[in-house]
């Protein structure tokens, strides 16, 4: 009997396919939202990682691209020391062919993959609501490897409208320079590592406007000093020109929720619901990182941030942070949509030990690379 179906690693010939998928595949919950990534997938992707491989299935019978997963490295701070850690992102399979065993093929795929010995561990986020992503990562069926929960995380979609708080009198923001770059980058890496998977971030990946920070540009970047010392950077990272988030509908209770919210909403600043196929017009709080994680600090740079936003005339602004992280108690003072999600630490036997030492430093990931 002929094979039917093909996995391996994507090429520009795909692309097409590619963008197909994630336009018309969501990622369910009570908003659904499908990720879209026009007008180039793979250029899309360069912010996930500086490895970047796309697991493609493939129908043989009408050479049909039916689903695809990502496999990204990058450099992070893990225990406060630099490692090449993976992403396991991007899921989607369509429909028809879900049910069956692609899904146990592709992780048997995956493992060869990670056979090149790039990480002996990964991360992966997967959204609460999404049952069918967690049934799979839950079945223990052979040659899927231990997910480790490693808590809770929170996507925060706040409004832009109202100021909430004045700046300390002795916290200066700028917006960022070059002549400052050194110095942004010194106090990153001084700060990342106090944390557990804080991206490293490298003066070149701030210059280049491709890469691991495509489309976020110096002049991006708000940055706090006190007394001349940099005790703060966030950013504000616009990626609609290479992804772009749509509401592709709702579940049934939103749905009936939905006419009373849109007009509560306004009221608190919150962010409506759209009609659906709406594209949302918001900017990631990206980088997000504060000497000692003061909150007063925090507070001042996402006010900054929020102002920001909108002389831009963007509409909202998304911040995630881990359940652990003391800055939770910042967003307390802002009405918001949450978005609940659990993160996974994923490994082989290669991993283990590396899981096994890692030490109570907040997490972080870095929301717009996702």
């Amino acid at each position: 009997m002929a094979k039917r179906f093909l996995i391996e690693i994507a090429n520009e010939n795909d692309e097409a396919g590619l963008r197909r998928i994630a336009r018309d595949n969501y990622m369910d919950g009570n908003i659904r939202l499908s990720v879209q990534r026009e007008p180039n997938f793979f250029r899309s992707l360069e912010v996930e990682g500086r490895l970047v491989q796309v697991c493609l299935g493939r129908d043989l019978r009408n050479k049909k691209v039916i689903g695809f997963a990502v496999r990204a490295i990058r450099e992070m701070f893990v225990n406060g020391f630099i490692r090449d850690i993976g992403y396991l992102s991007n899921l989607r399979l369509e429909e028809a062919y879900r049910g069956g065993t692609l899904i146990y093929r592709a992780y048997r795929f995956l493992k060869e993959l990670h056979r090149d010995g790039r990480t002996p561990l990964y991360v992966t986020s997967i959204l609460q609501d999404n049952q069918y992503a967690l049934k799979i990562i839950t079945s223990g069926r052979a040659g899927i490897p231990p997910y480790k929960d490693y808590g809770g995380y929170t996507t925060y979609v706040v409004g832009l409208k109202k100021k909430r708080g004045n700046l300390p009198g002795n916290l200066e923001l700028r917006k960022g320079t070059e002549d400052m770059i050194d110095d942004i980058i010194s106090f990153l890496h001084e700060e990342g590592k106090k944390k557990q998977f804080y991206p490293l971030y490298r003066e070149r990946d701030l210059l280049n406007t491709t890469g691991i920070l495509r489309g976020l540009h110096m002049y991006d970047l708000i940055v706090a000093l006190k007394r001349g010392k940099i005790v703060g950077v966030i950013g504000l990272w616009d990626q609609t020109a290479v992804k772009q988030d749509v509401v592709s509908g709702y579940s049934t209770l939103m749905r009936i929720i939905k006419p009373l919210w849109n007009i509560y909403a306004p009221l608190r600043d919150l962010p409506s619901l759209p009609v659906r196929d709406t594209r949302l017009n918001f900017f990631f709080a990206a980088m997000n990182l504060v000497k000692d994680n003061n909150r007063v600090i925090f507070h001042a740079l996402i006010e900054r941030l929020r102002e920001e936003g909108r002389e831009r005339r963007l509409s909202y602004m998304v911040l995630g942070l881990h359940s652990r992280d003391t800055l939770n108690g910042v967003m307390k003072r802002y009405p918001s949509y949450k978005f609940r999600s659990r993160i996974f630490l994923v490994h082989w036997e290669d991993g283990e030990q590396l899981y096994d030492s890692l030490d109570d430093r907040i997490p972080y990931l870095e929301v717009a690379a996702l």
